[in-house]
């Protein structure tokens, strides 16, 4: 104990003297021990009991946290809520820093450019690295701790205003602060070492020379602990001494007398502690050595008193002699009841006898066990075993881990062939990482079975148990990875071929039709679609969701990487499904929104135009209803022409409403003309995204009904009322002329009947046979331009006729061949339905055939595990039953040892008391 000791001593007076010339790590280390205070008394990672450090290779765990793989920001922030914040952050800091130098404002822009692919905690903290880089003894590495000493602040203070505060100044009086603390906190912390010391001393006489070398142990650990902080001490020491602070003296003398305290505490434990618990050991053996010679010699000095003295009772009994007489009998037999009574109460040194002798045996035979285990080979070194195995065993792990983290780091599948075989890959790297768990468990018993570990041994046991569960952690985590990429990739192939659908659907839609019925039709459809849209949004919400929770989990597996190009592109690929969905979306909203208002404007359309076609045919009916010329009277001429005339009147007045028409009916024909742009429009896109094979797929109606139908039917109806409005003032021009010329006609006869009556008047009736007036009297001008006139309106009617009979003819031969085609149309959406139906039969054969294999697999390997745990069960329960054989074995031997010893026992006492007896 006193080497060893010794050997502490000497490794630390050559750790002070290394330390003085430390490089800055060392002041990054007692800086820390400032920062934390008693944390870091508890030894570094690896501290052996011989004051040495031990390298332990930690960096799976240290690459998992520098990383941000575990990061809790990942879980809410996916990449369109990150850009959206970035931006804001842009707008708002924009707006506060327009007044600050151009420089400032660049720097801090590019760090938030660089960090587009992580979170918003991950740029900051790259901020502030950028901003304090060049600072002594600012180190940014995480938003605790980095934090505490207040120089991150001050540096990033002073880096943007430099004349608010002296770096200088506030260095020197934070490493003052710090220094003061650190000769504190190191100064009770010598004082608790003291008082260990002491309580040690107190019981060096008294307690077990174990349990004291153990604590003596711990204290040395302790004071090696303070080695490198006193280190650090004199290093800032040093630097006080180099900016000539007035109080650099006297910490360098605190300082001193820390180091002296923990020598002279190391001396006392060497020069004294040790030396009183060397001289009582030596005691001890020697009373030890000196009791055992004692008893032994006591303890055989019994026996044998004990054998003399019943060999000289039975010599007496044995050589006495009974005379006649009788009063000798009777003396003889007194006595002979007094040694009886003796002999009685010797009785008791015979059993104690009689146990030494059982205790002689056992030792005997405890002898000849410590003989035979002597003679036994060795027994195996387990602590040989346990280093080689647990070097091979960490060499599979770490290899495991690389390939883990190998398989991590590989651009996720796109096709779900390529993630079937990513998973029967990570299937059989799970199977043989689960071939390793008897090995693992195997090393643990080894260790458990050390006696003394060491702390090599203690590390390298630590670091198997943390790298085993850091290796079945990550794997949990790429299983769910691989599950989320799963649904991604399916909800992509559903997604795609829901757009696909909705795509073709709506390029399969006719131009918009001008019937009443079939415009219904048409709303109907398109409200029908958008039902059916907004009951899949939840496939669309469920699949980015899917997404967002895949880049969290790719983060996770993928430890020290902040960029993810392979799911950005999926990211990418999802959007554009997104913007598609979202185009047919709008597409279905718009037509929606179009088609109730064609209908409206085609509802008040149909409604006028239906009156001034019933209007015009009832012009016609009347103007066919004329009489003949010849069928007039001359008194009825008149009245024929103002019947013409009123009708002429009333087709002037008809011309607003026609304009209303034509307005309804040149609405309907932009918003038709509009609809139909922005279908074409929305088909070449699709047609720009699946390419011109997609036209195949396309249901509309070839060859496409003209939506110039109605326009056709306007212009017919605005030709019409323009031929009859020409003819009618042309019919109006000859009308008046005729009527002119019947009035002068009319007059002229009129004078002269007037003239006629007159002279019948004077000369008397007889006179009327000297007139000469042609019997009978010639047509008269009226009449013959009456019988013109009603030639002309008689042709003006049949050609109006004739126009609308061709026109309903037109009208017959297009509602026929209207007929013909959605007939046509029909059949031919019942075989697309049918092709549809029996696609979506197979993929949903597909999808469960998918889903059953998958469950079978789940069901495999549910069994496997079950058959593992019922064969790890059987063995356990055959260990059990084997030790409890053994048990009841060694039980069954002992009760036996123990039945022939007593009844041996009982055979000696049953001679003694014979031989007693016959005495």
């Amino acid at each position: 104990m006193y080497k060893v000791l010794r050997s502490y001593s000497k490794k630390a007076e050559r750790k002070q003297e290394v330390s003085r010339g430390a490089d800055r790590n060392g002041h990054v280390s007692s800086a820390n021990y400032y920062d934390e205070g008693g944390h870091h008394f508890k030894g570094q990672n690896g501290h052996a009991a011989n004051g040495q450090l031990l390298a332990v290779d930690n960096r799976h765990l240290s690459n998992a946290y520098a990383g941000q793989a575990f990061s809790e920001s990942s879980s809410y922030e996916t990449r369109e809520h990150f850009e959206r914040k970035v931006q804001r952050v842009k707008k708002t800091r924009g707006e506060r820093e327009r007044s600050r130098s151009s420089r400032r404002g660049e720097e801090v822009s590019e760090a938030l450019h660089a960090s587009d692919a992580s979170s918003a905690r991950d740029a900051l903290l790259q901020w502030a690295r950028k901003v304090t880089s060049g600072y002594p003894r600012v180190n940014v590495t995480n938003f605790s701790s980095s934090w505490k000493d207040g120089l991150a602040f001050n540096a990033i203070l002073h880096r943007y205003r430099p004349n608010l505060i002296d770096w200088n100044k506030s260095n020197l009086a934070d490493l003052i602060s710090r220094l003061s603390r650190g000769i504190g906190i190191t100064n009770e912390k010598l004082d608790l070492i003291l008082t260990r010391i002491e309580e040690v001393e107190s019981r060096v006489d008294t307690a077990r020379p174990g349990e004291i070398e153990r604590t003596v142990n711990e204290i040395v650990d302790d004071l090696n602990a303070l080695e490198v902080p006193i280190g650090g001490f004199f290093d800032d020491v040093e630097e006080l001494k180099s900016q000539n602070h007035p109080e650099a003296n006297d910490f360098y003398r605190q300082v001193y007398g820390l180091h002296q305290r923990r020598t002279a505490y190391l001396d006392r434990l060497t020069n004294q502690l040790l030396v009183r618990l060397g001289v009582r050991t030596e005691t001890l053996r020697k009373e030890n050595a000196s009791r055992l010679e004692s008893i032994r010699t006591s303890s055989f000095n019994r026996v044998q008193e004990c054998i003399e003295w019943v060999r000289v009772r039975l010599e007496k009994l044995s050589e006495m002699e009974f005379l006649e007489d009788l009063e000798t009998l009777e003396e003889m037999f007194e006595q002979h009841k007094l040694d009886n009574r003796d002999i009685q109460d010797f009785r008791q040194n015979v059993d104690e006898c009689i146990a030494r002798q059982e205790e002689l045996r056992r030792t005997n035979e405890h002898f000849w066990d410590l003989l035979n285990a002597s003679q036994k080979p060795p027994e195996p070194d387990h602590a040989h075993l346990f280093d080689g195995q647990i070097g091979e065993l960490l060499r599979k792990l770490e290899d495991a881990w690389r390939k883990l983290n190998d398989n991590a780091g590989k651009p996720i599948s796109r096709t779900p062939g390529e993630l079937e075989s990513v998973i029967m890959s990570h299937k059989s790297f799970e199977d043989a990482l689960q071939g390793l768990d008897a090995d693992v468990a195997n090393v643990k018993e080894l260790f458990r079975q050390l006696p003394n570990p060491t702390p090599t041994q203690r590390v390298n046991n630590d670091r198997l148990s943390s790298l085993w569960e850091d290796l079945w952690d990550l794997s949990r985590m790429y299983v769910e990875r691989i599950k989320v990429l799963e649904s991604v990739l399916n909800g992509i192939l559903e997604v795609s071929d829901i757009v696909k659908a909705h795509e073709i659907t709506l390029n399969s839609f006719d131009d918009l039709p001008a019937a009443l019925d079939k415009l219904r039709g048409h709303h109907s459809q398109l409200l029908e679609m958008n039902m059916v849209l907004q009951q899949q949004q939840t496939v669309i919400d469920s699949l980015n969701k899917n997404v967002a929770l895949l880049r969290q989990h790719v983060a996770r597996t993928r430890i020290g990487q902040s960029s993810h190009p392979d799911v950005d592109r999926l990211e990418d690929e999802v959007q554009q499904l997104n913007v598609r969905w979202e185009n047919v979306c709008t597409q279905v909203a718009e037509r929606l929104k179009a088609a109730e208002r064609a209908l409206q404007t085609q509802m008040v359309y149909r409604s006028e135009y239906e009156n001034e076609m019933a209007w015009l045919d009832r012009v016609e009916e009347t103007i066919n209803k004329l009489r003949k010329p010849e069928d007039l009277r001359p008194e009825q001429y008149q009245q024929q022409l103002d019947l013409l005339v009123a009708e002429y009147a009333q087709l002037q007045e008809r011309t607003e409403a026609i304009e209303n028409v034509n307005r309804e009916g040149g609405k309907f024909i932009r918003e038709a003309k509009g609809y139909d742009s922005r279908m074409g429009q929305f088909h070449d896109s699709i047609v720009g995204i699946h390419g011109p094979a997609i036209k195949q797929e396309f249901r509309r109606t070839k060859p496409q009904p003209k939506n110039e139908q109605y326009q056709q039917q306007l212009d017919l109806l605005v030709a019409e009322y323009a031929q009859l409005q020409e003819r009618t003032e042309a019919i109006e021009n000859v009308n008046r002329e005729g009527g002119k010329f019947i009035r002068e006609a009319k007059g002229y006869d009129s004078r002269m009947g007037q003239f006629h009556d007159s002279i019948v008047g004077i000369h008397g009736p007889a006179v009327k046979q000297e007139f000469r007036r042609t019997k009978p009297q010639p047509k008269n001008g009226a009449q013959i331009v009456t019988e013109e006139l009603e030639a002309l309106n008689r042709r003006f009617a049949q050609l109006s006729s004739l126009i609308l009979e061709r026109r309903n003819t037109m009208q017959v031969l297009i509602q026929n061949w209207k007929r013909q085609k959605q007939e046509e149309e029909d059949m031919r959406k019942a075989d697309e339905e049918a092709k549809r139906r029996a696609f979506e039969a197979a993929r949903l054969k597909a999808l469960e055939d998918a889903d059953r294999l998958r469950k079978e697999r789940e069901a495999a390997e549910a069994a496997r595990q079950e058959r593992r745990r019922r064969e790890e069960e059987d063995r356990l329960r055959r260990q059990r039953e084997k030790d409890d054989e053994d048990r009841r074995r060694r039980e069954e031997e002992e009760r036996r040892r123990r039945e022939e010893e007593e009844k041996r026992r009982k055979q000696v006492g049953i001679s003694l008391l014979s031989e007693l007896l016959r005495v």
